[in-house]
């Protein structure tokens, strides 16, 4: 994969693979593939059926996931299906 920002983290399946074994190891068996994307801030892979795994590519992409982590759940609470 080509890099699109300096200081950029590979971030790869095997990486993946290793994080879900220490961190999630009841998903580790699940198949992992990678998603095209047009971001360039964050690495995304399908996890299974039903789990997307998205880890940042850059140190200052964090940022965003710490707000969305806050965010999301209040902005959800308006959300009718």
């Amino acid at each position: 994969m080509t890099k699109m920002h300096e200081n950029e983290l590979e971030i790869d399946e095997s990486l993946v693979y290793t994080l879900l074994k220490h961190q999630r190891p009841e998903l580790a068996n699940l198949p992992l593939k990678p998603i095209l994307s047009s971001g360039t801030d964050n690495a995304l892979f399908r996890l299974g059926n039903q789990y997307v795994v998205r880890l940042p590519r850059i140190d200052w992409a964090t940022e965003s996931i710490d707000k969305e982590y806050v965010w999301v759940p209040k902005i959800s609470e308006n959300i009718y299906f």
